[in-house]
């Protein structure tokens, strides 16, 4: 069995998703889950922090937030193996689709470069900086 890089370990992992019912994380193997969890690590280590989480009391509600982020961002990795590297699909901010004939998909001026994956940002937002709400005090 390989080594879990980052906050959260397999135990915890399993615990964040068994809460939220999502099967696909419990039908995975001990492999896949660790390396779901290490690309999840090295996603959010390029996250631009307010604090940096190693520097975090690991008893405190941020680390856990923290903790949750990967776990989450480890079940994107699961179902999509690099889907948390680059991706172009604009944080689904589209202006104008077209089914019908061609299919056309028109994003709106402000749409982000990359895709956005809102639980994460939603468990992280007050951690990093350029997201509008509440600091968190370490």
């Amino acid at each position: 069995m390989g080594t879990v890089n980052g906050w959260t370990t397999v135990v915890l992992a399993d615990t964040y998703h068994e809460e939220l019912n999502n099967t696909e994380w419990a039908a995975a193997d001990l492999a896949d889950k660790e390396f779901a969890l290490n690309r999840a690590y090295a996603y959010m280590r390029t996250l631009p922090w307010i604090t940096d989480p190693d520097d975090m009391d690991e008893t405190s509600d941020a680390y856990g937030l923290v903790q949750d982020a990967q776990a989450e961002a480890g079940l994107i990795e699961l179902n999509n193996p690099g889907a948390l590297r680059a991706s172009e699909s604009r944080g689904g901010k589209v202006k104008q689709e077209s089914i019908d004939g061609v299919l056309s998909v028109t994003y709106m001026d402000s749409a982000p470069s990359g895709t956005t994956y809102p639980t994460v940002d939603y468990l992280l937002r007050s951690l990093l900086q350029g997201f509008a709400g509440i600091q968190v005090v370490l």
